[in-house]
């Protein structure tokens, strides 16, 4: 039986090669298959930082490389502990709880700090250094020239807070709770530290003491001597002065590290900070999981103990996304099986092309382990996203393959017939799509590009399966038509809903002529549609924050949500301050400056910032003025830095001599380089705005001609990153939409109509992004794939569709007939693809992320625009265009 659509010589010769060789076609693809699978099984991991997102070649990336490698980790785990802090039981619980945590035996593979970026370290690991640390270990050797270590580097809490005192002649370094206190002391505590929260009346402002503004304008009896500054000399003057330490009621400066940090200021809940050696995220997850489950042992009633922090909150959405994977794959399956059953009614019908998308997103996967790419929070919708979108290329060329079957074209001629006749716009939907993909390449973040490419490789691995493994498996079937009955042909629901449309835009007769008022109807609905999706367009807004991913009740949320509410201050944002070259920052000049930075930073404002995003500033100040403060027997009025050079370099000697490995958290041993590290709210990325302004401006007007200054941390890339957004959504979607629209163009071989025909497609991409705007639905890393990623998939549809008016058209010049043959050749398989992608996507909102519940949804809502679109103003925009162009003289009959 001779063809009705006219084939690709190409696609021709290549169905016969795939005939004459199938079992090679077949072992080849189940052999790459079993490969790739391999690959996945063993090398395949997973990236849930922010930091994934960036380029190691991005500034706050390489300074936060920098950081990690001289100074230690900046990744804590904080174990919020509700009860009475300041009773005997508490502090008897929490003793017992620090004690088992630091007695965890985790053996890891720390990652060598040389690996950052190829120099060597010359520091021992450190935190968040917010929270002041407590160690006198001597010598303070790294774990890089061990053979592997514990996971756990320090545990810090109330029971090791550090207290730096003068002791017989020597600089000590003791915890807040060495012993447990008798009940007068610790209210005499609890009373000095909620001073310090405002609670009680607290001594003078800490701006002034680190200024030493409030020591020049009193007398001191010691002021011959406070510049003297030997060890020597600080002996002779603590021996002179009782130690106070533990008989002061009132706030003293130190304590302010303490008050609201390491405890609350009701005195409700007290953490636990919890420091990890550098670890892959897998071995981090497992440092939470022994951390939950000892919190659990310890956990009753007056005593709850609650996990959280950024490694907690990313080992959740490790679980989730593979959770949701898992759910998802499973999800499309199950629905990508029964339509394919409704549409062929064959288990070769039904299962050939499931195994078509399985081989390609095992593929993908396979080829994201060999090359080391990890699954990040973007790319975990990936193999739904194949598979979905590769299903399409199967229902064309089985539909096509079907029907050749039931007018009875044998096997072998029907294969050959449905390969020639759709081979060529399949090749070119997954083309559009490929380059909807690759259009990510222009972005500036690592992981949407890593999105862009590994989409393409697993479209183009679908389109390979569906031309190679589906038509050598197909070609065992001799007989069956796959559902498809001639004598229905017409009759059906989708025929019916196919003519429904044709007949929208179809011209209307009237004697002596013809009416056009349907199509020029559908034209003109198009216009307000447009406008009214720019509107809410120009509404979207901009919103990065990985714990509203999660849903509202999620354990892992609501513990970091009452973390911020009580204490606060999960995330970081650090200043690497260096010297001028051939000085130092151990000169009272830089530290002078550094304590006006300082200071700066904790009178930020945001009226927006809930409870104050500061929550407390870290530097190489702090041990200085606590040992300036303990060598004159703690008087609060000496809490500030030395007035002379020697006075300073003598501090920081005894300091060092106390506990170098807390000095080396904070400054390199030359001193050339320090860190001021600013512990904030956990927010959205634009909520440190504020923040970074506030802080530029403090450098800038404070460091100037002093030091330079480098920002990273947390906040600083969580901000980096959202900066970068809204221009890669820009350069990703005009890209796509350009490139595409070429393509269009030369399969039309007409300008116009290739231009155009882009209309139907940009419309609902336009409408849905209209759409997130109204709704309050933000851009975000997910949402950002929606332009791009849709109009690569929507405007498969229309090429079907053109194609086959184009090939009809160009034989007959009858605009009618050619959009009769468009809709009976190509219509159903629009309809079921269409069907497919929206339900296929739809399966997602069974995940429990709500960033991908979002991405499925949205992605949906454009295929289902899409296809009531192109069946209905592509037909309309044909006859409008082509109807002045018509030969046939029947041209304005066929519509009757």
């Amino acid at each position: 039986m001779r063809a009705d659509a006219q084939g690709s010589p190409f696609f021709e010769r290549w169905a016969g090669f795939v005939l004459r060789r199938r079992g090679l076609c077949i072992t080849l693809t189940l052999g790459t298959t079993l490969v790739m699978a391999l690959q996945a099984a063993d090398k395949l991991r997973m990236d849930t930082t922010d930091e994934n997102f960036l380029s190691s070649e991005e500034l706050s990336i390489g300074t936060l490389q920098e950081v990690r490698r001289d100074f230690g980790n900046d990744v804590l785990l904080q174990v919020l502990v509700q009860g009475d802090v300041f009773s005997l039981p508490y502090l008897e619980r929490l003793t017992a709880l620090h004690r088992q945590i630091e007695q965890l035996e985790l053996p890891v593979d720390p990652i060598d700090p040389k690996g950052l970026d190829g120099r060597e370290t010359t520091h021992v690991l450190a935190g968040d250094h917010d929270f002041q640390s407590f160690g006198d270990e001597p010598g303070g050797q790294g774990w890089e020239d061990e053979e592997g270590g514990t996971a756990i580097d320090e545990v810090l809490s109330l029971i090791n807070y550090r207290q730096t005192v003068w002791q017989a002649g020597a600089l000590r370094i003791k915890g807040l709770f060495e012993r447990l206190p008798e009940a007068d002391e610790l209210a005499r505590i609890r009373d000095r530290i909620r001073a310090c929260t405002g609670l009680l009346p607290a001594a003078p402002s800490i701006g002034e003491r680190m200024s030493g503004r409030l020591d020049k304008r009193r007398a001191s009896p010691h002021r011959g001597t406070q510049a003297a500054g030997s060890s020597e000399q600080a002996g002779r003057l603590a021996a002179d002065r009782p130690v106070r330490f533990e008989d002061e009621a009132r706030c003293r400066p130190a304590d302010r590290k303490l008050a609201g940090r390491l405890v609350d200021v009701n005195g409700a809940y007290s953490i636990i900070v919890v420091r990890m050696v550098q670890l892959e995220e897998q071995e981090q997850g497992a440092v939470v999981q022994a951390l939950a489950t000892t919190a659990q042992q310890h956990d009753r009633a007056g005593f709850r103990v609650h996990v959280t922090g950024s490694p907690a909150v990313r080992r959740a959405l490790h679980t989730l996304m593979l959770s949701d994977a898992a759910s998802m794959l499973a999800l499309t399956s199950i629905a990508m099986v029964l339509i394919l059953f409704v549409l062929f009614r064959h288990a070769l019908g039904v299962f050939a092309p499931v195994l078509v998308v399985w081989q390609a997103e095992i593929w993908t996967v396979g080829l994201m382990a060999a090359t080391g790419t990890p699954i990040t929070m973007v790319t975990t919708i990936l193999p739904a996203f194949i598979g979905c979108v590769g299903l399409g290329d199967t229902i064309h060329v089985q539909s096509a393959y079907r029907t050749a079957m039931a007018r009875g074209i044998p096997a072998h001629g029907a294969l050959v017939h449905a390969l020639s006749t759709t081979g060529m716009p399949v090749f070119l939907t997954t083309l559009t799509t490929v380059v909807g993909l690759l259009s990510f390449r222009f972005a500036t973040l690592t992981a949407i590009q890593q999105m862009g490419t590994f989409g393409a490789l697993g479209v183009t691995a679908a389109l390979i399966n569906s031309i190679v493994f589906l038509p050598a498996m197909l070609s065992f079937n001799r007989t069956s038509t796959l559902g498809y009955r001639v004598d229905l042909e017409g009759s059906g629901w989708m025929d019916r809903v196919l003519q429904g449309f044709n007949a929208l835009s179809a011209p209307v007769p009237y004697p002596g002529g013809v009416s056009h008022i349907r199509r020029n109807s559908v034209l003109v609905c198009c216009v307000p549609l447009g406008v009214l999706a720019v509107v809410g367009v120009s509404r979207l807004r901009i919103h990065h924050d990985s714990l509203d991913w999660f849903p509202d009740s999620h354990p892992v949320r609501q513990t970091l949500e009452l973390f911020e509410r009580t204490v606060g201050g999960t995330g970081n944002l650090t200043v690497l301050v260096s010297a001028k070259d051939g000085e130092t920052l151990a000169r009272r000049e830089a530290l002078d400056a550094l304590a006006r930075l300082e200071a700066h930073v904790q009178e930020l404002d945001d009226p927006g910032a809930r409870r104050g995003m500061v929550r407390g500033v870290t530097s190489l100040l702090d041990p200085i003025r606590e040992s300036f403060q303990a060598v004159h027997g703690g008087d609060a009025r000496y809490y500030r830095v030395p007035d002379s050079e020697r006075g300073v370099r003598d501090m920081i000697t005894l300091f060092e001599q106390a506990s170098p490995q807390t000095l080396r958290q904070l400054a390199t041993i030359d001193m050339t380089r320090a860190l001021l590290s600013v512990r904030v709210r956990w927010s959205d990325a634009l909520s440190y705005l504020p923040l970074l302004s506030h802080v530029r401006q403090g450098l800038e007007r404070h460091m100037g001609g002093v030091a330079t200054a480098r920002l990273t941390g947390s906040a600083y890339v969580a901000v980096t990153l959202v900066s970068k957004l809204l221009m890669d959504l820009v350069r990703s979607f005009g890209t796509a939409a350009i490139v595409i629209t070429l393509l269009m163009v030369l399969l039309l071989r007409d300008l116009k109509i290739g231009m155009l025909s882009m209309l139907p497609n940009l419309t609902p991409v336009v409408m849905v992004m209209g759409y997130m705007g109204f709704s309050g639905i933000p851009l975000d890393a997910n949402t950002l794939l929606l332009g791009s990623v849709a109009i690569g998939i929507v405007v498969d549809d229309t090429i079907h569709f053109l194609h086959q008016f184009k090939v009809r058209y160009e034989r007959t010049g009858d605009v009618e007939a050619a959009l009769r043959h468009a809709f009976r050749h190509t219509g159903r398989a629009m309809l079921a693809t269409s069907l497919v992608l929206s339900v296929g996507f739809m399966c997602v909102l069974g995940s429990e992320l709500v960033s991908t519940q979002r991405f499925g949804m949205l992605v949906a809502l454009t295929v289902v625009l899409a296809l009531v679109f192109d069946l209905s103003t592509i037909p309309a925009l044909l006859r409008a265009i082509y109807s002045r162009h018509s030969t046939s003289p029947c041209s304005t009959n066929t519509a009757r």
